[in-house]
């Protein structure tokens, strides 16, 4: 027996049902799960690169939709700039605010 013949053998044993499952969509959805119980459990470097690992395999499946993310990523970053330069505006009143509260209690 050789190592060609294995694989047909095996497949050959798997029931119709087991050869409709689209593998790598559930590999993904593996990864992902895998992923968020890692960060959960405190392995956040482990936990990002699985999941992001696990995202990109479902990418890769759905062409259309990698095209479709990686021409909106500018558009994410913009917002996240913009996100954070109203944080950071909020930070800066909210430290203002304090800073008069303290001279008022002060006094």
């Amino acid at each position: 027996m050789s190592l060609s013949t294995v694989p047909k053998q095996i497949e050959a044993r798997l029931p119709n049902s087991a050869r409709d499952v689209p593998w790598t969509r559930t590999v993904a959805i593996g990864a992902l799960i895998t992923g968020v119980v890692l960060l959960i459990s405190g392995n956040r470097k482990a936990g990002v690169a699985v999941a992001a690992g696990g995202t990109l395999l479902g990418l890769v499946e759905e062409p259309e939709s990698l095209k479709h993310w990686w021409n909106g990523v500018p558009r994410y970053i913009a917002n996240a700039q913009q996100m954070l330069g109203k944080v950071e505006g909020f930070v800066e009143q909210l430290a203002e605010q304090g800073d008069t509260v303290r001279r008022i209690m002060r006094k």
